[in-house]
């Protein structure tokens, strides 16, 4: 999880934002930004944190909590930000050429000792571009 003063949490089109977060005014913003081939919404949440946990989902501790929340199921955000802009970590199937979550996994993952955790080669469904993922 990010120890800094906020994340920037780049969500998948149409994917809708738990009403107990929207609802925190001082602390939440949302904007909307083109990137890729489409537009993407960007949850801000100054002074929380965020979190890919076990299955593709991501959980939030928002600010004055020190509680983890899961806010988004697995495959809903793209990658999670830090205030300044950089990257803290990105979803294992996000093609970075095309900017989707639309990456398949090639063949069968490497030996891993990490429960749920990729080690393995992906290709994009869409524009083709392959990437590894090392643990």
């Amino acid at each position: 999880m990010s120890k800094n003063k906020g994340v920037k949490i780049y969500l998948v089109p149409r994917t809708r934002i738990p009403v107990w977060i929207r609802i925190q005014d001082l602390n939440v913003s949302v904007e909307k930004r083109k990137i890729g081939r489409g537009r993407v919404r960007i949850l801000t949440i100054k002074g929380g944190e965020a979190a890919f946990y076990p299955g593709g989902g991501v959980g939030v501790v928002m600010p004055g909590s020190n509680q983890f929340w899961a806010a988004f199921a697995s495959l809903k955000v793209l990658k999670i930000e830090d205030l300044e802009g950089r990257e803290i970590v990105h979803n294992y199937f996000l093609c970075q050429t095309c900017f989707t979550n639309t990456g398949k996994m090639i063949g069968k993952p490497r030996e891993t000792e990490l429960w749920a955790r990729y080690d393995a080669d992906f290709q994009c469904s869409v524009c083709g571009h392959k990437w590894s993922h090392r643990i």
